[in-house]
């Protein structure tokens, strides 16, 4: 099993050790999106912004007015773009709500699926 899927592992050199995801995909020798992609099957929560201790979670609330979408505000909330291969997802579904802490990134085809899925089942029940 690489290190990369060790949860306490991971937990260690991201939290403990400050290392950014990008410097943890250096050390296991796998992509960034892999470190993200497991880090979120792992459950292990993202840093506040400055990667320090007792930073706190600014809220950038982000609309289409100002031109700004979601990968907009996550490339600025987290200071490095989308990874390759992953999507932001909001997690009210309210597509216009581009504040941080509704937004969360996933696998592009994931996203893909679950909509699809949450649009079909929309569809059942008011065929019903």
């Amino acid at each position: 099993m690489g290190l990369h899927r060790d949860r306490e592992w991971l937990r260690q050199k991201y939290w403990y050790e400050e290392l950014s995801a990008r410097q943890i995909a250096r050390i296991a020798k796998v992509s960034l999106s892999t470190v993200l992609r497991n880090m979120v099957k792992l459950d292990i929560s993202r840093r506040p912004t400055g990667n320090k201790p007792g930073m706190h979670l600014k809220s950038i609330t982000v609309d289409r007015i100002n031109g700004k979408r979601a990968h907009q505000a996550w490339e600025e909330y987290w200071g490095e773009c989308v990874p390759r291969g992953q999507a932001t997802h909001h997690i009210d579904g309210d597509r216009t709500n581009n504040k941080i802490t509704n937004l969360t990134c996933m696998g592009r085809w994931e996203h893909i699926s679950m909509h699809r899925r949450r649009y079909e089942s929309n569809r059942r029940q008011e065929a019903c």
